[in-house]
């Protein structure tokens, strides 16, 4: 889960602000010991997750960037986008021993 955290508050940086240090990235946290329940979200216009090209594609395995999405979908139990695409929720249930 810390690896897809990491790569959303980066996307609300990079991608969701540009880099601009006048914009924030909210990051609201809620856990136990079974679960985490995180919400990233960044002032920038937003996107829409289904157009970002797939990195698995033979045609995109060499571009630089792109792997984010994809290491989100595969740590998180579970992530949803807000409407707008600025809002990320991700959610992750422990495995059983």
């Amino acid at each position: 889960m810390r690896l897809a955290l990491e790569e959303a508050v980066l996307n609300a940086v990079k991608h969701g602000n540009h880099h601009d240090p006048s914009r924030w990235v909210q990051v609201r946290i809620r856990l136990d010991a079974n679960r985490v329940l995180a919400e990233v979200e960044d002032e920038g216009a937003g996107f829409d997750p289904e157009k970002v090209p797939d990195p698995t594609d033979p045609a995109n395995l060499e571009r630089p960037g792109g792997r984010g999405l994809l290491l989100m979908r595969h740590y998180a139990t579970w992530l949803r986008f807000n409407e707008q695409g600025n809002l990320v929720t991700l959610y992750r249930c422990r495995s059983e021993p």
